[in-house]
This record gives structure tokens, C-alpha cells and sequence, in this order.
């Protein structure tokens, strides 16, 4: 071996060692404060970086607290740090005896287990969670001072994490409201696979291929079906959609990736932002070394996790829908132009007894025109034509409400032609007679 390379080696090794001396760790042994009525005890090891004491190592807190009225805190949490992140399996025990008290002056019990796994203060891994909770009120009057539990309830979430995003599987259950969700999810957090919703009395069965829906089955949960939808049209889409040289201006839908986290009202993240993100128990405002989870995570902190995606279509107007549709507006707008300005002439010229049959004709077609161009106004926006004409007649009929019945069983293209056509020959005619009525002098 040369004495270049010796030197080189000995070089490397002493410049290791003063690295190690000086990343030495030291034990703390004492308190920490965590929001509740006395200080837990905790111990850690850290390493000094100038005037900073970075975590290293393993980390335990400990609180045991109880007074004269049965009342008690007990919280037991073991994890690992890694310069100054968590790291490894968290494990939180908690159980609370009538604490936390709430407007109503009841006091809350809860028996928690959460094992939560985390890569450089990310969660990454499995978590687990199991609670169990209770309330009730004092009661002075009672031999044991409290009167009896009521709204026991028993929550369960499984998740896994692939560096702060939800893959694999997730398992929500809510005892007491009977309420389970259990689904799939791709690498890259999309839905996929079946799924299990069960709420308000009914299970609903999905099949998801990578985020789009293809299968929808709804039945009681005494398995009477009520409804079974085939969605693989939603898979033909795609499929159409990401085809090799397709003009998609001249597709009339396109996908678009929907992030339930973001949805506070939806179930899955008001669970998550309920149990998962409860910081009088996690104490994450105390313990240090979590990169998403943050001291103030807002209204929904599930949206700091990522994944957990379907992908919905919405409707795309192409260009000869385009035309169509500018084409009702524009003509509907002339048809109630020529009313107005064949009114005005009527009432200028002393015609009303001789015209009226012809004005009645021309404020009916004017009124009809604008109903027209509402419902297709709304239509437009909605993928399934049923659903679009559903939602047309509830938001035009108060606005507009002189009747009309779209026909059924057509497409959304053969609907829209359906009504230019109808206002297009409603403006012609409020034409000839706006023509007829100025010929009269």
C-alpha cells in the first residue's frame, strides 16, 4: 500500500473521530411541558450543535396524574429520534379517566393506542389507531360523585404512508354510527380496487381502476341491493383521452384529479382530523420532529397528508357545441329584443286592439327563448345528460316559469342541436311578425 493512500486512510479515520467526538450525546433526564395540569417526565438523547441540542436516539415521556375525585391522566409515549426528526415506530398509550371537560360540563374517557411509523419526521409506514371513549357528568348527589356513561364509542384507522402519502390500504371504522370505510390505493394515491363506504344505514361497493370508478353497487346493510351502476364508460374515457394523437378540443369531457383530503366535510379527513390529529393526547405541539404535522395546521390538517385521489370527468364543451350554445344565447336575446321593440311600437302607434293575438304570440316565444337558454345554459356543465336536465329544470324553472319539456333519451349533442333548432326558428318567426306589425301604418 502506498504512503499516499496510508496517509489518506489515517487522514479519513481521525476526521471520523473528531466528527464522532463532537457529535457525543448526552441523556436528559426531567420534565416537559404538555398543555395538561402537570409536566410529564421525559427523557432523550441529543448531541450539542453550537448552542442547539439536536435529538438523537431514543426518546420516552411519562405522565402519571390522578386526584381525590378519580379523575387521571396516564401517558405513556416511546419513539426514536434521528438528528432532531422522528424516526421508526412512535408508540402513544393513553388513558384518561373523566378529563377534558366539555361545554356541556361532561367529562371525557379514552383508551388510545397509536403506533405511528415516520422516516426523517415524515410519516412513512403503518399507523394504527384504536380509541376507545366515554362521557359523563359529576354528580354530586351520587355516593361515587359522577353520574353513568353515555356515547361509548370505539374508532379504528389503519393507514400506510409512503413519505407523507396515503397508499396500500385504509380502514376507518366508527362503532357506535356504524360507519366503516375500507379501500385500495395505488402507489401513486389513487383510489384503486374495491371499496367498502358504509353510512346512514347503507353500503356502497366500488371498484376503482387507478382513481376512475368502474362499478357501483348500493345496498342496505341487510344486503338488499338498491341500486348496481357498470361504470366502465369512465375507463373508456380515459383510455380515449390519453389515446396517442387525439384532438381533445373536440372531446366533450376531460378527467379531473379530485383530492378528497382537501375535502374538510368529507368523512375520511374529519376522521383523520378528529383522532389522528388530536394534540391533547399526541402532544404534537410539545414533541418535536415532525415535518408535516404542525404546531398550527389549520381547519383541515389532513390536507398536510398526500394521495388519496379519484379521477372525476367533467364536461369540456367542444367547438360545435361552442357554436351552438353562443347561438341559442345570441338568438334568444334578438327573439326578446323584437318583443320589446314590437311593444314599443304597439303602445307608440295605438295598435293593441288590433295586434294583441300577434304581442301574446311574441312574449310567449320571448319567455320560451330565455328558458331555453338557461336549461342549456346548465346542461352544459354536467357529464350525464339526466342528471343535467335535472338540474337545469330545478334552477330555471323558479326564473323562468313557463313550461317546457326537453325530450328524452338523447344524447347531450343531440339536446343541444334539439334546442338551437327551437329557438332558432322562434327568433325567425318573432321576426316576420315584428316586420308585420310595422307594416300595419
Amino acid at each position: 500500500m502506498s504512503s499516499k493512500i496510508t496517509a489518506f486512510i489515517v487522514f479519513f479515520f481521525l476526521l471520523n473521530m473528531g466528527y464522532s467526538q463532537n457529535q457525543r450525546k448526552e441523556r436528559y433526564n426531567g420534565t416537559m411541558q404538555n398543555g395538561l395540569m402537570q409536566p410529564g417526565e421525559v427523557t432523550y438523547y441529543y448531541y450539542k450543535d453550537g448552542r442547539d441540542r439536536i435529538m438523537d436516539g431514543v426518546f420516552r415521556y411519562r405522565l402519571r396524574w390522578r386526584n381525590e375525585e378519580r379523575q387521571r391522566v396516564y401517558q405513556t409515549i416511546n419513539g426514536s429520534m434521528e438528528n432532531d426528526k422522528k424516526a421508526g415506530t412512535w408508540s402513544y398509550t393513553i388513558k384518561v379517566q373523566d378529563y377534558f371537560e366539555d361545554k356541556e360540563g361532561y367529562f371525557y374517557s379514552y383508551d388510545v393506542q397509536l403506533n405511528a411509523s415516520y422516516e426523517k419526521g415524515i410519516p412513512h409506514g403503518s399507523w394504527s389507531l384504536n380509541k376507545s371513549v366515554k362521557k359523563r357528568q359529576q354528580d354530586k348527589d351520587s355516593r361515587k360523585g359522577w353520574g353513568s356513561y353515555k356515547d361509548k364509542n370505539i374508532y379504528v384507522i389503519k393507514l400506510v404512508f409512503d413519505h407523507g402519502q396515503l397508499v396500500d390500504s385504509v380502514y376507518f371504522s366508527d362503532e357506535a354510527n356504524n360507519t366503516l370505510i375500507k379501500g385500495q390505493i395505488d402507489t401513486n394515491g389513487f383510489y384503486h380496487g374495491k371499496w367498502i363506504i358504509q353510512k346512514d344505514g347503507i353500503r356502497k361497493i366500488e371498484n376503482y381502476h387507478h382513481g376512475i370508478i368502474t362499478k357501483r353497487i348500493q345496498k342496505t346493510l341487510n344486503g338488499k341491493v338498491q341500486d348496481q351502476q357498470s361504470l366502465m364508460v369512465n375507463k373508456d374515457m380515459w383510455i380515449r383521452y390519453t389515446s396517442e394523437g387525439i384532438d381533445k378540443s373536440k372531446l366533450t369531457f376531460k378527467p379531473e384529479t379530485l383530492k378528497v383530503l382537501k375535502n374538510a366535510d368529507h368523512i375520511i379527513p374529519q376522521m383523520i382530523n378528529d383522532h389522528i390529529f388530536d394534540y391533547r393526547l399526541f402532544l404534537y405541539s410539545y414533541i418535536p420532529g415532525d415535518e408535516l404535522i404542525n404546531d398550527f395546521p389549520g381547519k383541515n390538517p389532513a390536507s398536510l397528508f398526500a394521495g388519496l385521489k379519484k379521477v372525476n370527468f367533467e364536461y369540456q364543451i367542444n367547438r360545435e357545441q361552442a357554436k351552438l350554445l353562443a347561438g341559442i344565447s345570441r338568438e334568444a336575446k334578438k327573439t326578446q329584443i323584437n318583443f320589446n321593440k314590437a311593444k314599443r311600437y304597439v303602445i307608440n302607434n295605438g295598435l293593441e286592439s288590433q295586434v294583441k293575438s300577434t304581442l301574446d304570440r311574441m312574449e310567449r316565444i320571448s319567455k320560451l327563448t330565455a328558458k331555453y337558454d338557461c336549461l342549456s345554459g346548465t346542461i352544459k356543465s354536467f357529464m350525464n345528460v339526466n342528471e343535467g336536465t335535472n338540474a337545469a329544470y330545478q334552477a330555471c324553472n323558479l326564473r323562468h316559469p313557463i313550461s317546457v319539456k326537453l325530450p328524452a333519451n338523447q344524447s347531450k349533442e343531440q339536446l343541444i342541436k334539439h334546442i338551437y333548432k327551437k329557438v332558432h326558428n322562434m327568433h325567425f318567426e318573432s321576426r316576420d311578425m315584428l316586420k308585420k306589425i310595422k307594416e300595419i301604418n
